[in-house]
């Protein structure tokens, strides 16, 4: 069980980083809405540094968790999108598509 105790200190983890990020761009918007004349340059460069590290550290804890996961979408009603889906959201190319890029490569 220890692994499932770990999966879940990351959740939590990856949870309270989200938490900051929309409290953080909440905050921007609000003040962006509300009194758009009180901000400052030097102060929007700065909370914008701060939203991209945040967005950042959420990011690398996501790819962390998400090396697990396995996407297969079940229902796809247009019948060429369907078609294309599994090549798109593949990791590598097939063996046949290495193939004929390694071919184009030597011509």
């Amino acid at each position: 069980m220890p692994a499932l105790s770990e999966k879940r200190k990351d959740d939590v983890k990856v949870r309270a980083r989200a938490a900051e990020l929309r409290g953080s761009l909440l905050e921007v918007v609000t003040t962006l809405t509300d009194a758009p004349h009180l901000l400052q340059w030097d102060n929007v460069l700065k909370k914008f540094s701060t939203i991209n590290l945040q967005l950042m550290s959420v990011r690398e804890q996501l790819r962390a968790i998400l090396r697990q996961v396995v996407v297969h979408p079940k229902m796809v009603t247009d019948p060429n999108l369907a078609q294309a889906l599994p090549l798109q959201l593949a990791s590598s190319e097939l063996p046949e598509m290495q193939a004929a890029d390694a071919k184009d490569l030597r011509m």
